[in-house]
């Protein structure tokens, strides 16, 4: 299954500027490097796309946006608030 979401913030230019549209495959299944949605502390409402920049040994995962300079700090992402992977950008 795939979500669909629009870019609202610059933490991901150049790659992702904001207004585009990514769609991002269902899956908790992530590894270093891919670019996530995930539920910021779980709030549905609030949803973030970032880069996993490394796997912890609790199973969650550190994220970080491509554009430092405009990259909200966030707490380890848990498995249960990861939504997928994205998978095209559009």
């Amino acid at each position: 299954m795939f979500k669909h979401y629009v870019i609202e913030g610059h933490s991901m230019e150049p790659r992702y500027p904001r207004g585009s549209h990514v769609l991002v495959y269902k899956t908790k299944r992530v590894r270093e490097g891919d670019v996530i949605a995930f539920r910021l502390n779980n709030n549905p409402t609030t949803v973030l796309i970032k880069r996993v920049i490394k796997k912890n040994d609790d199973g969650s995962v550190t994220v970080e946006g491509d554009n430092k300079a405009d990259s909200l700090a966030t707490d380890p992402v848990c498995r249960p608030e990861i939504i997928g992977k994205v998978v095209l950008s559009y």
